[in-house]
């Protein structure tokens, strides 16, 4: 995603002022966060996604929480943001056993009612729901789903 768009994004969310942001990352920490997911047998980040994290670490903006790469990275009176690598070795020992769960499945984020998913072996962001992974919508690059993520919310 270009990263006009994902500022764009982020300056909606800093306009606000209810809502906080995180850090942007280096590109080292990026690549270590993708190296470590790999090693714990999860796919690596999509390059893109990087777009999001060097400007903010994650974002929870209106019923969104798109998890950040380094643990608590964005803090907020008793809220912490959570982070990719935990998110997804609850996500994979929870959902391991239903049956439209891929190992290819990274877990990105949630909203009010829906996980949100990037199928490695795809190459498609999801969004899905909670209680079966059903697939509601999906995308093929990062700004659309982004697109599609935040819909409505602003």
């Amino acid at each position: 995603m270009p990263i006009n768009k994902i500022s764009t994004l982020i300056e909606k969310i800093r306009k606000e002022k209810l809502y906080p942001l995180a850090k942007p990352i280096s590109t080292g920490s990026f690549r270590s966060i993708k190296a470590i997911m790999q090693e714990e047998g999860f796919p690596g980040l999509d390059d893109c996604m990087y777009d999001l994290y060097k400007v903010s670490d994650g974002v929870a903006y209106n019923g969104v929480e798109l998890f950040s790469c380094l643990p608590d990275s964005l803090m907020d009176g008793d809220y912490t943001l959570p982070d990719i690598i935990s998110s997804n070795q609850s996500f994979r020992q929870y959902y391991s056993d239903y049956e439209d769960y891929k190992e290819s499945f990274i877990y990105l984020g949630r909203t009010d009612e829906d996980l949100l998913l990037f199928d490695a072996e795809l190459g498609k962001y999801l969004i899905c729901a909670r209680e079966d992974l059903m697939v509601y919508e999906e995308a093929v690059t990062f700004e659309a789903f982004i697109r599609k993520v935040f819909k409505g919310r602003f």
